[in-house]
């Protein structure tokens, strides 16, 4: 039994008085209330800023990823094709290893003729990545004067060491493409269609960016 008189008892009995007080309860729910939204404040921002992959990194991002030594170009190639028309474009890679690579096509619709208060229907363009291995990938888009059009492709070999055409004859990558559909443009008043102006085709701007290294 402990001596009410002891120091132990002076203490213990001072201790239990302050945890009846409304005072200490409120402090003690409110440090455990704080604790818990600090629990849960933390388990938020995990979750939201994910730790990075450093294999699994957009290449447009920070000049994409790969080894230290990883050289990034870009090749451009601009042209024109007509309605029902496609165009290759060959984009000879430089590199024995590529590591990262984006296909870019952009396109904008020629503005109508606001004199005659005429109204331009969008252009569509489909665009054919082919590599050296055979493998390909499609994709189309739609653009205006106002709105231009944009075809995009990513790609990260990062995760499998990279990607070796050397076997498959070189890194000769075909770009195809296509315009699908050039809308005409049409004015407000157009009795049996006489004055709708045809729109034959459309310019464009096919850019491929990659990573590559050699063999040492």
């Amino acid at each position: 039994m402990v001596n009410e008189g002891s120091l132990f008892g002076i203490v213990k009995d001072g201790l239990m008085k302050w945890l009846k007080t409304r005072h200490a309860m409120f402090s003690i729910v409110g440090t455990f209330g704080l604790m818990v939204a600090l629990a849960m404040l933390f388990s938020y921002q995990a979750g939201a800023f994910p730790a990075q992959d450093p294999y699994n990194v957009d290449p447009a991002v920070n000049g994409g990823t790969g080894p230290s030594n990883t050289e990034y170009l870009t090749e451009t190639q601009s042209g024109r094709v007509n309605e029902g028309q496609s165009m290759d474009e060959t984009f000879d890679l430089v590199g024995d290893v590529i590591w990262v690579m984006e296909v870019a096509l952009s396109f904008t619709d020629e503005a109508p003729d606001r004199a005659q208060r005429f109204t331009n229907e969008p252009d569509t363009f489909e665009v054919t990545v082919l590599f050296p291995d055979g493998e390909s990938e499609t994709k189309s888009a739609s653009g205006t004067n106002t709105n231009p059009g944009t075809i995009l492709f990513n790609y990260n070999w990062t995760g499998d060491g990279g990607i070796d055409w050397t076997e498959d004859g070189g890194n000769a990558v075909v770009v195809t493409v296509t315009c699908t559909e050039a809308g005409n443009q049409h004015p407000l008043f157009n009795p049996f269609g006489f004055r709708e102006v045809e729109d034959t085709g459309n310019d464009y701007t096919l850019s491929v960016y990659y990573g590559f290294t050699n063999y040492d």
